[in-house]
């Protein structure tokens, strides 16, 4: 999971608590140039995609090695997910020519848009997408959040939350956090678990 700008991965603590209950394990790196109270550098999000490769290849690595991740992780059933500038992060690892992880198997980007990178969108072969999207989101446009949707190839998921905003349906907004939470879930089942009824789940 990759965090916005000027904020740190503890601000979506209920979100991601969510996840692991669900059986996954989570990893939420914290960006040192956009990390809250740090040295803020929003130019640093053109190098996060890579941020986010190294950090499932240390994943991987620690599945395979004694300790604590021993055996834990499926290397072929890779999610990642992100919110505002780690939502263009999430894009870019997921669906970008510039920086695309092939070992991604789902993708989740929230509060994200397409102008960042340089390469070229939704090749052959991207994973599954869900967007999730405020519609009174004051800092990312919900157009943008659409365009993505849009431009991308299926299976892709729109998930548009009316009367939203922009970190707190990720974070404090429990109405819309519950949401969030179960379609995630659900995607998350379906295209990482191949879970029976988790697209149904999705749709309700």
């Amino acid at each position: 999971f990759a965090h916005g700008f000027d904020s740190s991965p503890g601000v979506y603590a209920d979100l991601l608590r969510a996840w692991s209950a669900a059986g996954y394990v989570v990893a939420a790196p914290a960006f040192p140039r956009g990390l809250a109270g740090g040295p803020l550098d929003e130019a640093d999000l053109a190098s996060e995609p890579a941020d986010i490769s190294f950090v499932i290849t240390r994943l991987v690595a620690a599945n395979a090695a004694p300790g604590l991740l021993a055996g834990v992780i499926n290397p072929v059933r890779i999610g990642v997910a992100g919110h505002s500038d780690g939502g263009v992060a999430a894009l870019g690892v997921g669906y970008n020519t510039c920086c695309r992880d092939a070992r991604i198997s789902a993708d989740l980007v929230g509060s994200g848009d397409e102008q960042t990178f340089t390469g070229s969108y939704f090749p052959a072969g991207s994973p599954p997408l869900l967007v999730i999207q405020g519609d009174h989101d004051p800092f990312n446009a919900p157009s943008d959040g659409r365009a993505v949707f849009v431009d991308a190839r299926s299976p892709k998921y729109l998930l548009w939350l009316v009367n939203a905003g922009h970190i707190e349906p990720f974070s404090t907004d429990q109405a819309h956090l519950t949401v969030v939470e179960n379609v995630s879930i659900a995607f998350f089942d379906r295209y990482l678990k191949a879970v029976a009824g988790a697209a149904g789940r999705m749709q309700s």
